[in-house]
């Protein structure tokens, strides 16, 4: 079996962060949010990990390769233009053998779920979750023996509210591919992409049999709001994690946190539910729910639901921040 992620979006929804760092490589809880996910699926054994990544990405890639090769192959695949997610997934076409199995995985969500079981059945699924907002992802409809019957993508009239979540597994990944050609070569789209709920569609229609899996915890990583709840859910789960390196004056710390090497605090009220970044100087500080990114610096402030980016300085603020690389912000002057 091989793995996908697609990786080649360009993350506009976490500018300014994403002007410098592509998304899968923003820190979360410790480490970037495409090593959370490969550490979720890294039970099912698989043979190769493959990249779709735009042209200019690489950086991904190459993170990737240097930080998991030891387990498994990993490979790139370009997606030249953004036409979809099933354009993104076509570009890995001719990296699979007929007849292999394919799991796919969203490079920006973060979930928890048990899939061995399913993978090891060949028991092709699609996982899900039961949410508000239907309209707003895509959805699928079952019937009484749990076999998908119809998907359809962000629908006006929502024909039930299990949204699917970014996990895919299909035991002929040819067969995928066939499908996502026929909506290419079709002009078929949906928001003006090609998308792969329109390709499984297909595969419903001529007789593919799908199931579905129900999944407890989902990050969507697409947004600061949902970086920093993932932070936090991760925190919990994980405990507290504080380099020995890091230097405490006068301090306390509230766990969970995860604070790297070469960090300084002084004066300061670190925690709960705070990422900080290797090389960060924090005085005289009060911050919570929030992720500081390495080099910043920080003082006589107070913070909570903020990012703070790299190498940035702020002073005297006392506000939620959403604060770029190489930012200033000194609400003193």
């Amino acid at each position: 079996m091989k793995v996908v992620i697609p990786v080649a979006g360009a993350g506009t929804r976490l500018r300014p962060h994403t002007l410098t760092t592509p998304k899968p490589l923003l820190p979360v809880a410790g480490k970037p949010i495409i090593d959370h996910i490969i550490e979720s699926i890294i039970s099912l054994k698989f043979s190769e990990l493959i990249l779709v990544t735009g042209p200019d990405n690489g950086e991904i890639f190459h993170h990737v390769k240097l930080t998991w090769q030891s387990k498994f192959n990993v490979s790139r695949a370009i997606q030249e233009e953004k036409l979809g997610l099933g354009h993104a997934i076509f570009q890995a076409r001719n990296l699979f053998s007929e007849g292999e199995d394919i799991f796919i995985i969203l490079g920006d969500t973060i979930i928890e779920g048990q899939f061995d079981d399913f993978v090891s059945e060949k028991k092709d699924f699609l996982g899900v979750k039961k949410v508000d907002d239907p309209s707003n992802y895509g959805i699928v409809e079952l019937d009484k023996d749990g076999k998908i019957v119809s998907l359809e993508e962000k629908p006006q009239h929502p024909r039930s509210n299990l949204a699917i979540v970014g996990v895919y597994y299909i035991s002929d990944a040819t067969k995928l591919f066939e499908a996502i050609q026929y909506i290419i070569a079709n002009d078929i789209k949906t928001k003006n992409e090609y998308q792969i709920t329109d390709a499984l569609r297909k595969m419903v229609e001529s007789g593919w049999i799908f199931y579905t899996k129900e999944i407890s915890n989902w990050y969507d990583c697409g947004r600061v709001s949902e970086i920093l709840k993932t932070n936090r859910f991760l925190l919990q789960k994980n405990g507290s994690t504080v380099d020995s390196s890091v230097k405490v004056e006068n301090s306390v710390i509230i766990d969970p946190v995860f604070i790297d090497k070469g960090v300084s605090i002084k004066n300061s009220i670190v925690g709960p539910y705070v990422h900080i970044s290797e090389g960060v100087r924090l005085t005289n500080v009060m911050v919570k729910n929030s992720i500081v990114l390495e080099n910043a610096t920080v003082e006589e402030s107070q913070f909570d639901m903020s990012i703070v980016g790299k190498h940035a300085k702020v002073r005297t603020a006392s506000m939620k921040l959403n604060i770029g690389d190489y930012s200033e912000l000194d609400m003193g002057r």
